[in-house]
């Protein structure tokens, strides 16, 4: 499958950053546990989930940054840092990001670690970065660029065109359901959700059980992070103590 590329400022984005394939596995064998309560599952919802993967073309979009997303960047950007249990991916659209879009869901707050989210609070948020439809696409592109391609369709005979794009900024990862991360959130108030801010790291998978309800004060030392740059694993501990002030 040939892959398309698109070149974007920076300046255009606010996100966080990983890996350029469409995730849908939910496979959580081998998941640690940190002291959590696991009576109650909540149903998990991907729209991703009634895609068909070969109907989905990558296109990874190479940015240039303005300024490094250091922890003390994000947080200086975040309103909370908290772990959070994805509950469901309900859509995506170009609306606000013509560049990369946004995916919309719904997480759990589990543990707040800086600002004042309530624990047990479920929230809306949006990620930069989605799968979406040609058609949305192509509907928030500039008016020259839309007329190139239709241009080239017709050179080329029909030229054909992806049903479905998974726009991610190089080295993003994507969010999926089903799983427990450390989040950086800023409140947006045009989209009326909590933006994940940070490139590369302010999106970060944890070990904990996907049923996890809770994690209590003395059980953060079990958890550990993914680090989206090295792909190593890490001590949420070691980190909160260099990074999230008391």
């Amino acid at each position: 499958m040939k892959k398309a590329m698109i070149v974007a400022s920076a300046v255009l984005l606010c996100g966080c950053a990983g890996t350029a394939n469409v995730m849908k596995s939910r496979d959580v064998t081998g998941k640690q546990t940190a002291n959590i309560n696991e009576d109650e599952v909540m149903q998990t919802y991907s729209y991703i989930d009634e895609i068909s993967s070969s109907d989905i073309e990558p296109m990874p979009i190479a940015i240039e940054l303005a300024q490094e997303y250091t922890p003390s960047k994000m947080l200086n950007d975040s309103d909370d840092v908290v772990l959070a249990y994805v509950s469901s991916l309900t859509g995506a659209s170009m609306e606000y990001n013509g560049v990369v879009g946004y995916t919309y869901g719904k997480m759990k707050v589990v543990k707040n670690l800086y600002g004042k989210l309530e624990e047990g609070a479920e929230i809306d948020f949006a990620k930069p970065g989605c799968v979406i439809s040609f058609t949305e696409w192509e509907a928030a592109q500039p008016d020259e660029a839309k007329a190139k391609r239709a241009f080239l369709r017709k050179e080329n005979d029909g030229m054909n065109t992806p049903k479905y794009y998974d726009l991610l900024i190089e080295n993003d990862i994507h969010i999926e359901p089903e799983k427990t991360y450390l989040v950086y959130l800023k409140y947006n108030q045009g989209m009326s959700k909590y933006e994940v801010v940070g490139l590369e790291n302010g999106l970060r998978e944890t070990n904990i059980s996907y049923k996890a309800k809770t994690v209590a004060n003395d059980a953060t030392k079990d958890v550990t992070i993914k680090n989206n740059t090295t792909m190593q694993n890490e001590s949420l501990d070691d980190y909160i103590s260099k990074y999230i002030p008391d």
